[in-house]
């Protein structure tokens, strides 16, 4: 019998990395890349953590984006997380001490306590979710000694990053991809539903100046549009840096670690 070729190969792969749920896949990539790895409490909600730790000082901190909350405009998915898990594979080519702090609901977790589909859809940004996210990170920046703190985010990850950013001790700066730092606008761009119970970065003021904010954002991305993250950098401040032909979430390895001066 013939072997298969390589695009049958390929494909098939491509087939099975698709039945691998988020959080399997993330299990996955902590053992193969030696993360230390566990659930642990927030506020009203429990958190997959995903660590490499390092030398105390400094400590970056990855939030991932919102998925997949909704199958079609009126179908609401069962397991909202991510299958692409942008930030996990960012991390792992960042050499500083890091930790992945995955969001209320996710990887596994949305039949957990105070869990229902609100969280990971009209709610994903509520206060309760951004103070559990608050609570895991300021233990994680306890248990590292950090004293110089990164906030990393990617789509609505770049959310909840920029609305802890002036909740958490030692944030000196913030990196946003792609990031939906206008939910109200974004919402009727799209003609979604208005993310109602959420916060909205545009509309809490600007980023204290002790924050070094860069705001990158494909210029080919249709999910959030450079000029709708432009008008948002105008109220919330930071570096707007436009990459030509990225996506939304293509092709952000290709600039990991940043470096605004190399920048394409």
């Amino acid at each position: 019998m013939p072997r298969p070729g390589p695009l049958l190969c390929l494909a098939a792969l491509a087939l099975l990395a698709g039945c691998v749920s988020g959080r399997g896949a993330a299990l996955s990539i902590a053992r193969q890349h030696g993360l230390a790895t566990e659930y642990v409490d927030g506020d009203d909600y429990r958190h997959l953590v995903l660590r490499r730790r390092g030398p105390a000082g400094d400590l970056h901190i990855y939030i991932e984006g919102d998925g997949r909350p909704y199958l079609s405009r009126n179908q609401i998915a069962r397991d909202p997380t991510s299958r692409s898990l942008t930030m996990l594979h960012l991390m792992l080519l960042d050499p500083s001490p890091s930790v992945y702090i995955g969001r209320p609901c996710y990887f596994g977790l949305e039949h957990d306590r105070h869990c229902d589909a609100t969280v990971w859809t009209t709610r994903r940004f509520a206060p309760e979710v951004i103070a559990s996210m608050q609570a895991v990170a300021q233990a994680e920046i306890a248990a590292a000694g950090a004293k110089r703190v990164t906030l990393f985010g990617h789509s609505g990850g770049a959310t909840i990053a920029t609305l802890l950013a002036t909740r958490l001790p030692g944030v000196g700066e913030l990196v946003t991809l792609a990031g939906n730092l206008d939910t109200d606008r974004w919402a009727a761009l799209h003609g979604y539903a208005p993310l109602t119970g959420s916060l909205n970065p545009a509309r809490l003021g600007r980023l204290p100046a002790t924050v070094a904010a860069l705001h990158y954002v494909g210029s080919a991305d249709t999910v959030v549009p450079p000029a709708l993250v432009e008008a948002a950098v105008r109220g919330v401040g930071g570096k707007l840096i436009v990459v030509r032909g990225f996506r939304h979430s293509c092709c952000w390895e290709r600039i990991w670690p940043p470096h605004p001066e190399q920048t394409p």
